[in-house]
């Protein structure tokens, strides 16, 4: 009564109970199976709102400064910009691996969903 038993937990689909050899030939199949149903069209409209949200953050950070010091194009200026980009392009890949991992880019006609 509100307590687990140490034989039924030992008893499930864990790593410690598998015997065969495939898990990494079943991971690869996996992984290339959602691949090959990603909505491309769907991906990249969400790719590219992480990059524009990450693109916007940066806008607005540069705004709330207030005024360069020095007017013009400076090295600060450069690396800020390198690392904008950096960020939304991590941010914007990371984004899609998790999104293929979970599933959430298959195509609508894979998963039964509503057909309009």
């Amino acid at each position: 009564r509100g307590h687990f038993s140490r034989v039924a937990l030992l008893g499930g689909p864990g790593p410690a109970n598998r015997t065969d050899s495939t898990d990494e030939g079943m991971l690869q199949t996996t992984l290339e199976t959602r691949l090959e149903g990603v909505d491309r069209v769907l991906a990249v409209n969400d790719m590219s709102v992480v990059a524009l949200y990450i693109f916007a953050q940066a806008i607005i950070s540069q705004l709330v400064s207030g005024p360069k010091s020095v007017p013009g194009y400076s090295y600060e200026d450069a690396v800020f910009l390198a690392r904008t980009f950096s960020d939304a392009t991590i941010f914007s890949l990371a984004w899609f691996a998790a999104g293929v991992v979970t599933g959430i880019f298959k195509r609508g006609d894979d998963d039964g969903g509503l057909k309009s």
